[in-house]
């Protein structure tokens, strides 16, 4: 089996200066728990995930 295969098409991004709020929307909608960080032409620069928002926001 190949990547392509099983891979997502049509993602959604975030932009590194979009809120938290924002980026937890998009991934709620789309039913998503990850989004690509991107930077200016589609550089991508990261990725945040719910989790990642979740353990920021609840630390212990």
């Amino acid at each position: 089996m190949l990547v392509h295969e099983v891979m997502s098409t049509g993602v959604v991004t975030v932009q590194k200066t979009d809120t938290i709020r924002s980026a937890v929307m998009k991934m709620m909608h789309r039913h998503c728990g990850s989004l690509p960080v991107v930077e200016a032409e589609n550089r991508l620069v990261g990725v945040v995930t719910l989790r990642d928002v979740l353990i920021q926001l609840y630390p212990n």
